[in-house]
């Protein structure tokens, strides 16, 4: 490249030295020329006409000849200029392999250095001593293989498993100060509270189907069997604390809500069960629960049953889809087939045994049946040596919450209790043969295992179930309950009975050819065991609300949960396992599903701040007269409001100074408002302009939370954040800090005075009924021929309960 450029310098020097020769020449020419001089002699030239010609030309074709090698110097000297770029990148490119490779270099040695390390290692294990893997044996059964990971790493850092997660969210939830010592002071390997957090916040659980869960049980159970697929839906109601709570995840009100229902679906051939519908509305009925069964199909599960207790919702439920003691079933919505009603086993069996000890029944041979049979029972049997040695005088004074206990109903209607009323009351076989009935009745409809030799599943001893069901279907149709018609248990038991003998006709034939059919599944035990779990996650707070009672039920869903014992009363017949859902064993892909977006109310709004104006606008000038025209209760409520504004101006100080008049300390005003009052020099009083502000958004939370008029709280998604978007649209010279922390502590006062209210009317309907019972218990006394001076001590306590 350099080369050519000096052959062109050249050439171009050399025609510039021509030219300048023949531009002399030429100019000498022209003087003798215009002289008269007609013969010329130039060395070497000629100089005819032509000649000179012939040299214009060559000089015109010298100079577009010079003119393009400047043209091509140019491009060549771009050219370098590029090629100089090309070479220093890829200079500093081999800078950076050079770089690399020393730096894999490094890394191959390194891992090299391991692999050395971990074969010396294999070496000494294939050496070591037998107790060692004793030692990770007994270590195996305590800990998982990521918690055994855990032990073994120096930073204890350690990619846990689903399992690991679930188990560890239900050791939290009994108590986080349990689980805390275990990790801190004994060292357990368990995960960080921020792994669980970080592993549950991303899975979306809100009242209504849970669709998500729906979608992984397809996923679940499409390889398997179509016995597997085969379910029963089951629904109850949990009872509730009508107390308000805030919900953040959808920026709503929960609360005034008594109940919760839960809908879950379990395996009738298998033992897998997921709840998969909550709401906290009262408006369920037959129509959702067609809209459940249709989702449930869609996901592959069929459905082959639904079971309830004998709650007058329920009975409604039934009557709304055409259930009768004739017509147990309804058509199902999705493919037309058949679905059968069933009614909780243990709790009809508890309603029997009500209505026997309240009231007596009639058989149908005519005999009685009452307490004092059973009362006369334990008179015969009371040595120590028993024969009905379960068998207690508690059975039979059974009132409020040791009703629900299904123990007590089965002890006491049971083989034994007929056996034994058959040996010692003579005249009481009859009856004897009834309770023997009812008991054969109540095992049938809750076998649990096919080589259970008392509690057979339904077709091993087919023959003889079908004649004990029969028999079980006379007597009931026909007793009746002492003094009273037929009662809607009477009914439930008889559409059951119904119910069973349709459900095997119907597995036994094609496609499933089943041989028996376990029973239990076709009660409420597992939801029962559900709420027994829900309660004794809060300990001793065994009714929780809404939203106590939502967070309960995601974290049973999500971990391994164990019975325990609590306040509440167990009115399960399941055994003490593990309550583990299948959502539990599919954490891992729940904890990937993607968050929905709640749909908050939208915060359009044409309003404008002169519809917001206070009714008494507040400044220093007029402080005087401001306060001293307010009543006693305005006062009140001033210097409650004063010291809630106080309260957000000094959270907010130190960015929006201009919200305070400052400390009370530094502030003299008269006359002295509450705060100043209560103060001991260290609460903040807010500025005039402040308090303005405030009672202008108060207007906006007071317009959003009345309904016609009254006191109220609304429960729309958008409680706080939602109405913190619409009142900074209104007073956009407000700062938004303030807008928010405002509308979160007025929320939060709203909830706790609704809250009051509602203590307040428990409390007043709860003495009122005390008040009454003691008066009654007071008129029992006295019709009993007790003295005047019970009566007297009844009216004193009553007069002491009203006032």
């Amino acid at each position: 490249m350099n080369t050519e450029t000096h052959i062109c310098s050249k050439i171009v020097s050399n025609l510039n030295s021509i030219t300048k020769l023949f531009d002399t020449e030429l100019y000498s020419f022209d003087e003798r020329f215009s002289q008269g001089e007609n013969n010329f002699n130039i060395p070497g030239f000629k100089v005819v006409d032509k000649e000179k010609n012939q040299l214009k030309e060559k000089l015109d074709n010298e100079e577009k000849w010079r003119h393009q090698l400047q043209n091509e110097v140019r491009e060549f000297r771009k050219r370098n200029e590029e090629l100089k770029e090309k070479l220093s990148k890829v200079q500093s490119s081999n800078k950076r392999n050079i770089s690399d490779k020393n730096y894999w270099r490094k890394q191959n040695s390194h891992r090299m250095k391991k692999l050395s390390e971990m074969r010396l290692i294999l070496k000494q294990r294939s050496k070591r001593d037998p107790s060692d893997e004793k030692l990770l044996t007994a270590v195996s059964k305590i800990f998982s293989p990521a918690q055994i990971r855990a032990l073994k790493s120096d930073t204890g850092r350690v990619k846990w498993d689903p399992d690991d997660i679930a188990k560890a969210i239900a050791i939290r939830s009994r108590s986080s100060n349990c689980y805390n010592f275990y990790r801190e002071f004994l060292h357990f390997p368990l995960p960080d509270r921020s792994t669980l957090s970080r592993w549950t916040s991303s899975i979306v659980f809100k009242p209504g189907l849970q669709e998500d869960i729906l979608k992984l049980l397809k996923h679940q159970l499409q390889c398997l069997p179509l016995l597997c697929k085969l379910a029963a839906i089951c629904f109850d109601e949990m009872s509730l604390d009508s107390r308000l709570q805030y919900d953040p995840s959808s920026d709503s009100v929960l609360g005034f809500c008594s109940t919760m229902m839960v809908v879950m679906l379990r395996g009738i051939a298998d033992s897998w069960k997921q709840p998969i519908y909550f709401t906290f509305e009262k408006d369920f009925n037959g129509t959702i629960l067609k809209q459940i069964i249709c989702a449930v199909e869609e996901a592959g599960i069929h459905v082959v049953s639904v079971t309830c207790d004998m709650a007058g919702g329920n009975r409604g439920i039934a009557k709304e889809l055409g259930i009768t003691e004739e017509k147990t079933y309804f058509s199902n919505p999705f493919n037309s087939k058949k679905v059968f009603w069933f009614y909780d086993a243990p709790h009809l069996l508890k309603l029997l045994r009500n209505h026997i000890l309240d009231d007596g029944l009639v058989l149908s041979c005519g005999k009685t049946l009452q307490k004092k049979d059973f009362e006369k029972l334990l008179k015969l049997d009371c040595r120590d040596y028993k024969v009905c040695y379960k068998l207690t005088s508690a059975h039979l004074t059974v009132e409020g919450r040791e009703r629900q206990r299904v123990y007590y109903a089965t002890q006491l209607i049971s083989r034994s209790t007929a056996l034994a009323m058959r040996m010692l009351c003579e005249d009481k076989k009859e009856v004897a043969d009834f309770i023997e009935l009812m008991n054969d009745w109540f095992d049938i409809f809750n076998s649990r295992h096919p080589k259970d030799p008392v509690r057979k599943p339904f077709g091993i001893d087919l023959d003889n179930q079908l004649r004990t069901l029969d028999l079980a279907y006379k007597e009931i149709s026909a007793f009746r309950p002492i003094g009273k018609s037929k009662l809607p248990f009477q009914s439930g038991m008889l559409i059951n009975i119904s119910s069973l003998k349709g459900v095997y006709e119907e597995l036994s034939g094609e496609p499933v050819r089943a041989v028996y059919v376990i029973t239990k599944s076709f009660n409420q035990d597992c939801l029962e065991n559900c709420f027994s779990v829900v309660r004794a996650t809060g300990r001793y707070h065994d009714t929780p609300n809404a939203y106590e009672a939502m967070c309960r039920l995601k974290t049973v869903m999500l971990g391994w949960n164990f019975r325990e014992n609590s306040t509440f009363v167990s009115t399960s017949m399941e055994e003490s396992q593990p309550t583990t859902f299948l959502s539990t064993m599919l954490l891992g892909s729940l904890r990937s599903t993607p968050l929905q977006n709640e749909n908050e109310e939208s915060v359009n709004d044409e309003s404008s701040p002169e519809d917001y104006v206070p009714d008494k606008s507040l400044d220093e000038d007029n402080w005087y007269a401001f306060y001293n025209s307010l009543d006693s209760t305005e006062k009140c409520e001033f210097g409650g409001k004063e010291y809630i504004y106080g309260f957000i101006a000094k959270k907010l100080k130190k960015k929006f100074p201009n919200l305070t008049l400052g400390v009370t300390r530094y502030v003299e005003r008269e006359p002295k408002s509450w705060i100043q009052l209560k103060s001991r020099g260290g609460l903040t009083i807010p500025s005039y302009d402040w308090v303005n502000a405030c009672e202008r958004m108060d207007k906006v939370f007071v317009e959003y939370h009345t309904r016609d008029g009254l006191l109220h709280i609304n429960q729309k998604p958008g409680a706080i954040r939602g109405l913190t978007k619409k009142m900074f649209n209104i007073f956009p010279d407000i700062p938004e800090p303030a807008v928010r922390l405002f509308v979160r502590t007025r929320t939060f006062i709203r909830i706790n005075h609704i809250n009051d209210q509602i203590v307040a009317a428990r409390s007043r309907k709860k003495n009122k009924r005390k008040s009454a019972q003691f008066a009654k218990s007071g008129m029992r006394l006295r019709s009993h021929g007790h003295g005047a001076e019970v009566s007297q001590v009844n009216q004193e306590d009553e007069e002491r309960i009203a006032a």
